[in-house]
């Protein structure tokens, strides 16, 4: 294994990468609070987010297009915020589209359903899930009173075709699985 090269951008830890599922692009963010958007075939930087007002960034997913809105990401917070930024038509650059205060801590993973167009997050003890859809409430939360918990639930994962998720928690050593009782403005 040979070292390409190194990317350089961060001052402080970098908590959260992501590559596009084409393969030409990484996300990577930390705790300086930006999230940078890479050319991950010459390594230079593509653009540069700032988010100081909601903090480190915890977690990053890639989205691609859906009915309605163009191919993005999707950014957690440790305020507890997702944001979601999409591409720029004839252009390299992503734009703000809309954020939700989603946790009450920080965002700890993200990950994304094309299937039903679902972004599920997981920080301050819970899991959440929010159909994401080209409307005034662009990040719909699923659960309205999710199950709180005492533990630190830090990854979150979709299966079963985007019907049931999957965490696990740093204290208990176990795996909850969640399965959604899917309601017609879900499938939408």
């Amino acid at each position: 294994m040979v070292l390409e090269y190194t990317l350089h951008h961060h001052a402080l830890d970098v908590n959260a990468v992501a590559l596009k599922p084409e393969g030409d692009r990484l996300l990577s963010g930390g705790d300086d609070a930006d999230v940078v958007v890479w050319d991950i075939w010459t390594g230079e930087k593509v653009q540069v987010i700032s988010c100081a007002f909601n903090g480190p960034i915890g977690a990053l997913v890639w989205i691609p297009e859906l009915p309605g809105l163009a191919p993005g990401f999707a950014l957690g917070c440790t305020d507890g915020s997702i944001h979601v930024y999409q591409h720029v038509e004839s252009s390299s650059n992503y734009q703000y589209l809309a954020q939700e205060h989603v946790h009450d801590g920080p965002v700890l993973d993200l990950k994304f359903d094309p299937e039903f167009g679902r972004l599920a997050s997981v920080g301050s003890g819970f899991p959440q899930v929010s159909q994401l859809r080209p409307t005034d409430e662009l990040l719909k939360p699923i659960v309205s009173s999710p199950e709180l918990s005492k533990y630190t639930a830090t990854s979150i994962h979709f299966y079963d075709g985007g019907a049931s998720i999957i965490t696990c928690t740093l204290e208990t050593h176990k795996v909850y699985v969640f399965y959604f009782v899917l309601k017609s403005y879900f499938l939408q």
